[in-house]
């Protein structure tokens, strides 16, 4: 467990290393070969531990019979060291349930979205000290007892728990600026009609970037119900492609710059935004630094159109995403 666990971070952590963008091309190596080497000691490290099962023991062990719904809801999984992630997790009932709950890797089953199953599942929890973490639970298939292709009933939009929306934790941080003739007339339609009535995407939202590469997302209210979900192209950019405008909405310690385009689960485009990711400091210790993703649209051209006598010469916001990615410098 504690390989893979390993293995996972690893390559969050080289997945987040392409923000710095293509003028960092040798430091992105560099960094990659550094944390090639740390890998290779910590699976040497792994070896070791795992050759010495002396103090292994079996501390709980059960079967139980198992629904698992006919697709894959966003919801928490356990990543070891008291941290849990945001995956598409299987929803599942143990028998005499009446409630879906959220399930992680059950070794040995193979799913196929769009079939509702019921399976014999054995859930092993081991204790070892001198493991990184010294008990842990594993889950593994021990029968397929029914398969049918199937939409399965009841089921819910995600499985998230209630920290993820209830405080408003994950509502990006708004902000626009105006040039214009008539400012006071934009910023007035801004916030008062655009906010209020017809609020950009993922305004007031709880807005979250999860899975393998980053590659999905999940808008929440602060109620639980899901405004949105789906794939997350993100692809490097040159600062040269930007617009000029976003100058007057100044950021400082930009690592890098992508185009991020959220779609739905069919891969139609919903939005799309010029990205900066910019750390907290521009400290160049080699502890962990947070990144956080800006989000950036010119709406120049529509207030333009709505307003052709206001002399409207630029009108941006952008959207700071509340969670943070970390990184090894």
């Amino acid at each position: 467990m504690f390989t893979q666990y390993f293995i996972a971070r690893f390559l969050l952590l080289v997945e987040i290393n392409i923000f710095v963008g293509p003028q960092n091309t040798y430091n992105m190596k560099t960094r990659f070969l550094s944390h090639l080497l740390i890998l290779s000691a910590c699976f040497s490290l792994s070896s070791c531990l795992d050759d010495d099962d002396n103090e292994r023991k079996i501390i709980n062990q059960q079967a139980y019979e198992l629904t698992i719904a006919s697709k894959l809801v966003p919801g928490t999984v356990y990543g070891g060291c008291g941290n849990n992630y945001v995956w598409d997790v299987y929803a599942g009932k143990k028998e005499h349930d009446s409630e879906w709950s959220a399930f992680g890797d059950i070794a040995g089953f193979e799913y196929k979205p769009g079939n509702e199953y019921r399976i014999q599942v054995e859930e092993t929890t081991y204790e070892d000290p001198q493991m990184g973490e010294p008990v842990w639970t594993e889950s593994r298939l021990l029968k397929v007892l029914t398969e049918e292709a199937k939409s399965s009933a009841d089921m819910p939009e995600h499985l998230l728990p209630k920290q993820y929306y209830e405080n408003e934790t994950f509502v990006p941080e708004y902000r626009y600026a105006v040039e214009a003739e008539q400012k006071e007339l934009i910023e007035k339609e801004l916030i008062e009609k655009e906010l209020k009535e017809n609020p950009p995407f993922m305004v007031g939202a709880n807005v979250i970037i999860y899975g393998g590469q980053l590659s999905r997302w999940i808008a929440l209210d602060k109620d639980g119900k899901m405004l949105g979900n789906g794939n997350l192209r993100r692809v490097n950019d040159e600062p040269s492609s930007l617009p000029e405008s976003y100058k007057i909405l100044p950021l400082k310690h930009v690592q890098g710059y992508q185009c991020w385009t959220f779609m739905d689960d069919d891969d139609k485009e919903i939005a799309a935004y010029d990205t900066f990711i910019c750390s907290e400091s521009a400290s160049k210790s080699p502890a962990p630094v947070n990144l956080t993703p800006w989000l950036y649209k010119d709406v120049t051209d529509i207030y333009k159109a709505k307003y052709p006598e206001a002399g409207v010469k630029t009108v941006v916001y952008s959207l700071g995403l509340a969670f943070k990615y970390s990184i090894i410098n």
